[in-house]
C-alpha cells in the first residue's frame, strides 16, 4: 500500500456491483503507468484495474472474475483476464485447488533461497 497514493473517484456499477473507484498513483517513477483506476466492491473485492500510460491513454485492463468464498473467509477470483487495450491481446489466468495457512518453512521465502531456485 506504501507504493501508491490514493484518490477516492466516487462510486459506479461495475458487474452488477456497485464498486468504490480509486485512483492509485505511484509514489515512484520506475512504473510504465502514470496510475490505475480500481474498482473495489462493497465487500471490498477488487474486480477491475484499469492500467494507464504515462501520457494518459488506457493501456490494459484486468478483470477479475467467478469469485469464491473459500474455508468461509476469503474471497478469492477464479478467473482473471488481461486485456491489452493497445493491441487487442488477452491473457486469460484461471485459479483452482488453493491451500490456506500451509505449515511452509521460512527459509523459501528468504532471498538467498529464492535466488538459487
Amino acid at each position: 500500500i506504501n507504493r501508491f497514493s490514493y484518490e477516492y473517484l466516487g462510486k459506479q456499477s461495475y458487474q452488477d456491483e456497485t464498486c468504490y473507484l480509486l485512483k492509485r498513483i505511484p509514489r515512484l517513477d520506475t512504473t510504465m503507468y502514470s496510475h490505475q483506476t480500481v474498482y473495489i466492491d462493497q465487500v471490498y473485492r477488487m474486480q477491475k484495474i484499469e492500467y494507464y500510460g504515462k501520457d494518459g491513454n488506457l493501456l490494459k485492463i484486468l478483470d477479475f472474475n467467478k469469485f469464491e468464498y473459500l474455508e468461509n473467509k476469503y474471497w478469492r477470483p477464479m478467473e482473471m483476464i488481461m486485456e491489452n487495450s493497445q493491441n487487442g491481446n488477452v491473457t486469460r489466468l484461471y485459479w483452482d485447488n488453493f491451500h490456506f495457512d500451509e505449515n511452509l518453512d521460512e527459509m523459501i521465502f528468504e532471498k538467498s533461497f529464492l535466488e538459487h531456485s
